[in-house]
């Protein structure tokens, strides 16, 4: 639903409501100590699930924003962004020691099980933004300038999570150097924000059988994330060229 106002001003809204739920909620049996993930590994016990499939339960998901155009073309954009399945204080707290207990085992010289999904773990190779939401309140705010300079167009994109304030920024350039070739220029940088009690992760240790009957340690450091801070990279900078026949 979009409304118009003053041929500057415009509203919109968009409610979808679905049954069922596809994020993945972590067990948070294997996640209580290093030695129960181990455990959890060794015995072939899913380290997190998709409980809420086909529960039948009512999600959903809620974008309220609005636009201004202004007398130069360019545009100045605001929505909030919420999710009715995003996790709770103690979910949240699940999933990232997940994480990081994953990157322990690997630190140690294992291979971890593959349980997040490529949209929902961020390996660091190139792609275009995607934005995959585990909390549930966000805000998003961008705005575009065209023709500056008649060749050259801007666009900024500020991603924030409402529950720490962490997010990315967005900034991109793109000239239309011929018209038939298009380069542009785009970074992904990050938003810190403020590390509130439920991005805590207590350090845990344990010492594992390792090949040869030798043994390894896998250790998980005590410290505070933010959600858009999990990723193993922390920002990117990416140049293209589109030509078109």
């Amino acid at each position: 639903m979009a409304r118009y106002f003053w041929n500057k001003v415009e509203l919109h809204g968009e409610v979808l409501g679905q049954q069922g739920s596809d994020k993945l909620f972590v067990n948070s049996g294997c996640v209580r100590s290093m030695d129960a993930a181990f455990g959890c590994v060794l015995s072939g016990r899913n380290f997190a699930e998709r409980n809420e499939l086909e529960d039948g339960s009512v999600h959903v998901k809620l974008l309220l924003g609005g636009r201004y155009n202004f007398d130069d073309e360019s545009m100045f954009t605001i929505e909030y962004l919420w999710f009715s399945d995003g996790y709770n204080r103690r979910e949240f707290r699940d999933y990232l020691t997940l994480v990081a207990g994953l990157r322990a085992l690997s630190d140690a010289g294992f291979t971890p099980p593959a349980i997040l999904t490529s949209s929902e773990a961020n390996t660091g190779a190139p792609r275009n933004f995607q934005f995959t939401p585990l909390l549930r309140h966000y805000v998003a705010a961008s705005y575009m300038r065209p023709r500056i300079a008649d060749d050259f167009t801007f666009n900024a994109l500020v991603l924030l999570g409402l529950h720490d304030f962490s997010g990315t920024f967005v900034p991109a350039l793109s000239w239309a150097a011929r018209e038939w070739l298009t380069l542009g220029l785009t970074a992904f940088l990050p938003i810190a924000g403020i590390h509130d009690r439920r991005t805590k992760v207590v350090a845990q240790q344990a010492t594992l059988p390792g090949p040869g009957g030798t043994s390894v340690t896998a250790q998980i450091d005590e410290r505070r994330y933010s959600e858009f801070g999990i990723g193993p990279v922390d920002w990117r900078i990416f140049l293209n060229a589109r030509a078109y026949y």
